[in-house]
Parts: structure tokens; sequence; C-alpha cells
């Protein structure tokens, strides 16, 4: 007689633990606010002059944002396997 699988035991669970789900969303914000402010800066451009400080600031946020694009592969690539 074969033996009868619960509904349960189909389905692939993960647990996340409180402190990957803490890592991940602070990765979420940071990537979301330095993305925002990179199309901030790029919308509001005046011209070819753009002020020293400007330029600074996005090249700060494009830092941030691949550092945390590589944060999230290395989180997801950690937690899979």
């Amino acid at each position: 007689m074969p033996q009868q699988q619960s509904p349960q035991s189909d389905r692939l669970l993960v647990r996340l633990s409180p402190m990957f789900r803490l890592f991940f969303l602070v990765n979420v914000v940071l990537c979301a606010v330095s993305l925002a402010v990179m199309i901030w800066l790029s919308a509001i451009a005046e011209g070819d002059k753009v002020p020293k400080m400007r330029e600074d600031l996005y090249r700060s946020c494009e830092t941030v944002f691949k550092l945390t694009t590589g944060a999230f592969l290395g989180l997801l690539a950690g937690r899979g396997s």
C-alpha cells in the first residue's frame, strides 16, 4: 500500500531568521534610497555644468547601489546553499 504524503511535504519550506530579514530589509532600503537619489539628481540636472557637491553625491549613491546589489547576491546565494 503506497504511503500518502501530506500536502505540506510537497512544498519547500524555508525558514528565515530574524537577523537575515533585518539585513535583507536594510539592504532593500539602502538600495532603493540610493537609486531614488540618483534618479532625482539626474532629473534636476541643469545643462552640462553640474556642481561638484551634486557630482560627489551621485558617485556616493552609485557606490552604495553597487554594494547593495552585490550584497543581494551574497545574501541570496548564501541562503540558497
